[in-house]
């Protein structure tokens, strides 16, 4: 199952980072977030992980455009227009939808995709940067929209924060079973949080 694939890639991630970052710890106290320095740096991570376990027969793109006119040869295009519109609607006819993080299409690549992934990773630091939890819901929002919608087959929100005491307060709006969490443990290392503790 690509779902499968995908949280296992993160773990990869995951696994990388903790690894990666012992050295660093060991010499500095700095508090920043080592070795993967932004979002970018996390998703093609990610999709380095991907390639490495899925082969031959799969497309990865990153930073995917939400926009109209992109499947305009193909027969799924008038469905695909359609979600954009919708998309827009929701966001208040704002002129931009916006891009999908990471996806993964078959040979074909084409509609609908595999799997559509928004990843979150809070690099900065929080007393000096706020997070909106209306963004986070929006972007959950048009996840599910693409897969109603038969875009996508399935849907992924992957979230990365390093303070533990700060991803409480986004836990309510990313309690879904469709949100996988990482947040640093006492250690300085990414843990997974367990959906109990929601």
């Amino acid at each position: 199952m690509i779902r499968d694939i995908v949280i296992s890639a993160v773990e990869r991630v995951i696994e990388y980072y903790n690894n990666a970052s012992k050295p660093f710890k060991q010499s500095e106290e700095k508090d920043y977030p080592f070795v993967l320095w932004n979002e970018s740096d996390f998703r093609t991570r990610l999709a380095h992980e991907l390639i490495n376990m899925l082969g031959e027969g799969y497309f990865i793109h990153t930073e995917f455009p939400l926009k109209k006119g992109l499947f305009k040869y193909d027969e799924s295009g008038n469905k695909w227009d359609n979600v954009i519109s919708i998309i827009l609607e929701k966001r208040n006819r704002k002129k931009r939808a916006g891009d999908i993080d990471l996806l993964i299409t078959n040979k074909n690549d084409s509609l609908p995709f595999l799997i559509c992934v928004e990843i979150k990773y809070i690099h900065y630091d929080h007393r000096k940067h706020r997070i909106q939890p209306q963004k986070l819901r929006e972007q959950l929002e048009i996840l599910k929209i693409l897969k109603e919608h038969g875009i996508t087959k399935d849907i992924l929100f992957v979230y990365v924060d390093r303070y533990k005491e700060h991803i409480h307060n986004y836990l309510e709006v990313l309690k879904d079973e469709d949100v996988i969490c990482y947040c640093w443990d006492d250690n300085k290392n990414f843990v997974r949080l367990k959906r109990p503790s929601f």
